[in-house]
């Protein structure tokens, strides 16, 4: 009530005050036709689609877990899903039975061929060290070295030696024929790192030939050194 009594001073100032004021405003008017609800319909009309959706959606997937709503809908779906799974599963099973059976020989007793039986651990013949397999093999030429003094030697002990280089491929023995005067003088310095002492034992005579098989090694480019030998070994006090 008050709020229309305020509205009334306020019209009746203007008339005294600005009657002109007035008059323009009463003379406005708001074209109705030209307003477009459309956008706001559209938007209503949306929301409320997708509210009944999701209403439907939730009641279809919970009439899937009450019998008493529609039990032969419910009988069916479960039916149709233990189906599916069922052929899911045996279809894998019979795929791993009838198409990977027939790709890999496992054994030639599925042909009715002649099977032999055998012990991996000693019924087996040597790669390498095989006579019909045949052996890269090269002789280098005799090198002298001066190796370092010890207890039974003199002040310049010496060492003569030859030796036999196995490769594992044809590669490494050729290039080590081709380089072997760079070969040589690589197995020479290693041999300086070694005493007369050590030299007369076992074990220093097979260190050598170890440090001879990784100097080869570590300077070939093509294939490997199975092995070095010694063809003849003199040492000089």
């Amino acid at each position: 009530m008050s709020d229309e009594i305020a509205l009334e001073d306020i019209d009746l100032l203007l008339q005294d005050e600005d009657p002109d004021f007035l008059k323009q405003i009463s003379e406005i008017k708001v074209d109705t036709a030209g307003v477009n609800l459309s956008i706001m319909d559209d938007i209503i009309f949306s929301i409320s689609s997708a509210e009944n959706k999701n209403n439907s959606l939730g009641s279809h997937f919970r009439n899937l877990f009450f019998i008493n709503e529609n039990p032969k809908r419910l009988l069916l779906f479960w039916l149709l899903v233990l189906t599916s799974g069922m052929i899911v599963f045996f279809g894998f099973q019979f795929s791993n039975l009838f198409f990977t059976k027939g790709l890999f020989l496992r054994s030639y007793a599925e042909w009715g061929l002649i099977t032999h039986s055998y012990n991996p651990m000693d019924n087996v013949e040597p790669f390498y060290d095989n006579p019909r397999f045949a052996k890269n093999l090269m002789t280098m030429t005799k090198m002298f070295a001066n190796i370092k003094p010890s207890e039974n030697s003199g002040t310049n002990p010496m060492l003569a030696l030859e030796i036999n280089v196995e490769g594992m491929s044809a590669e490494s023995i050729i290039e080590i024929k081709d380089r072997e005067a760079e070969f040589k003088d690589i197995l020479l310095r290693e041999s300086e790192d070694f005493s007369y002492d050590e030299l007369t034992s076992v074990e220093g005579k097979k260190s050598l030939l170890e440090k001879y098989q990784s100097a080869l090694n570590a300077n070939l480019t093509e294939g490997k050194v199975r092995r070095v030998l010694l063809k003849s070994f003199i040492l000089k006090p």
